[in-house]
């Protein structure tokens, strides 16, 4: 997703969400975009979504998107509890 604000462009690079009843307890995890080395053998890498929980990090499929709105982010049903959108300047 692509934010356009006084004439700078900014792609969303990270969506922090909390699980739980209460601001102060609960769980906080993470969605980041980020390279990823995709060959054990080869130093290429490639930008994907990884999910960190705590002291697991899943990394995402290629396709991995979801709807808000308009707008087409990441398919994810946790959306709902999103506290934190980051966005980084192109």
């Amino acid at each position: 997703m692509k934010l356009t604000l006084f004439d700078n462009v900014y792609k969303l690079v990270s969506v922090i969400y909390h699980s739980g009843n209460f601001d102060d307890k609960g769980h906080y995890t993470t969605d980041s975009y980020r390279p990823t080395k995709i060959h054990n053998n080869v130093q290429s890498q490639e930008f994907r979504w990884h999910t960190f929980d705590d002291g697991v990090v899943t990394v995402k499929a290629e396709n991995y998107m979801i709807s808000i709105g308009k707008n087409t982010i990441m398919k994810n049903p946790r959306m709902k509890n999103v506290v934190l959108l980051m966005y980084e300047k192109e």
